[in-house]
């Protein structure tokens, strides 16, 4: 999708699992996304973006660092 703005992106390509992301997937799968489910989407997300040439990060607060990540599996 973002492949004809490829010449434009100079910041890394952001992954952003919120709040919002987690209602969305409780209220389709009918239970809450582990932390090691969030964290495994979160690292496919990068390694797929920098395969394509990108740079990859992932946006967190406070709350999910502690509570929804696995850290020690994302510090690449």
């Amino acid at each position: 999708i973002i492949e004809p703005y490829k010449k434009h992106i100079n910041l890394p390509v952001v992954y952003d699992y919120q709040y919002d992301s987690a209602r969305y997937y409780k209220k389709q799968k009918k239970k809450n996304p582990t932390k090691a489910q969030i964290t495994r989407w979160t690292k496919l997300f990068c390694e797929a973006v920098e395969k394509a040439g990108y740079k990859a990060g992932f946006y967190y607060n406070y709350d999910y660092k502690v509570n929804y990540y696995n850290m020690s599996e994302l510090k690449k």
